[in-house]
């Protein structure tokens, strides 16, 4: 028998599994002067798989659970919905592509644990009873709405009018919070068992909605998101709840893997109907207060990337930018 050397033996039964790898995220980095120093300038994107010249693909952003904390831009992506949508067989059902920012470890000014949002009396309660959010974004969300529009200016092939916003637990509470803040922007929002505030149903009910949670749920009670469904339906919005009898807190897989994929397959059929209307830069629009700083700051960086990079000017010669 002819002897095989060791090394290459090893490399050679080490080539498969490289083949059959799923699709790495790439680093990105957030490049504006805009974003709090106290958020991560880190995220990660996964471009599809294939791109036909002229196509525009959906963009979904995962924002993940408090497991997830930290600036080693890799646990995030290691989450449920990330790691599938990095998976072959997905990547050609559900050609996208996804962002996955994340949220830094450690404390807020006033001692708070960083969050995507945070909390009256979250530093000496459990979340079961954050009841009412900050009336402004937390700086962690500002990051990840930065990173958004990063992400938005360099892939001219995002459709935005399929921009979906998802998340689990601590992510879920962040979709909430964002999809409130910024309800035009988005063609849908998926929730697992996080924290929403029924005062503001009437800016989620602009939102398509998917909320999971499962019945015996130890940390965040599955009443609020039966309460959120209800104030956003009675508020005239699309959603629908999802409870999984005798299940917890953990319900990533099965919620985004059961009946064939059927919360994101739900997710791609829907398609913003109305696009935003479009305003000038830096002047107010009838918008929640809470809106503020997206609307003043983060849209406006996607307005002078078309000025500059595209020449495109409104009537007088003022940036506009859609909201």
């Amino acid at each position: 028998m002819r002897h095989v050397p060791a090394l290459v033996l090893v490399l050679s039964l080490a080539a498969p599994a490289r083949a059959q790898a799923p699709a790495a995220y790439q680093p990105g980095r957030i490049e504006t002067a805009l974003l709090p120093a106290t958020a991560n300038r880190a995220y990660k994107l996964l471009a599809p798989a294939d791109l036909p010249a002229g196509a525009k693909l959906p963009l979904v952003i995962y924002l993940h659970g408090a497991g997830s904390k930290g600036d080693d831009n890799a646990k995030p992506v290691a989450e449920t919905l990330p790691a599938l949508l990095a998976k072959a067989e997905l990547r050609r059902r559900f050609p996208c592509f996804v962002l996955v920012p994340q949220c830094k470890d450690g404390t807020t000014a006033d001692g708070r644990p960083n969050n995507w949002v945070n909390w009256e009396g979250q530093k000496d309660n459990p979340p079961a009873k954050w009841e009412k959010a900050d009336a402004q974004p937390s700086d962690q969300l500002r990051g990840a709405m930065l990173a958004l529009a990063e992400v938005l200016q360099k892939n001219q092939a995002i459709d935005q009018d399929r921009v979906y916003l998802t998340g689990l637990s601590m992510g879920g509470s962040g979709a909430y919070g964002w999809a409130a803040w910024s309800p035009d922007h988005f063609a849908a929002a998926i929730a697992c068992c996080g924290l929403g505030e029924t005062a503001k149903a009437k800016q989620l009910a602009r939102v398509p909605l998917a909320l999971f949670h499962g019945s015996d749920d130890p940390a965040v009670p599955v009443q609020r998101s039966r309460d959120l469904a209800k104030a956003v339906g009675d508020a005239g919005g699309r959603v629908k709840l999802v409870e999984y009898a005798g299940v917890g807190h953990n319900i990533g897989t099965t919620t985004f893997t059961e009946k064939d994929y059927a919360a994101l397959t739900w997710l791609f059929a829907q398609k913003r109907a109305t696009p935003p209307p479009v305003v000038p830069v830096g002047k107010e629009a009838v918008r929640p207060a809470e809106a503020e700083f997206f609307d003043t700051q983060v849209w406006p960086v996607s307005a002078r990337h078309g000025v500059e990079c595209h020449g495109e000017l409104a009537s007088g010669d003022t940036p506009r930018v859609r909201r």
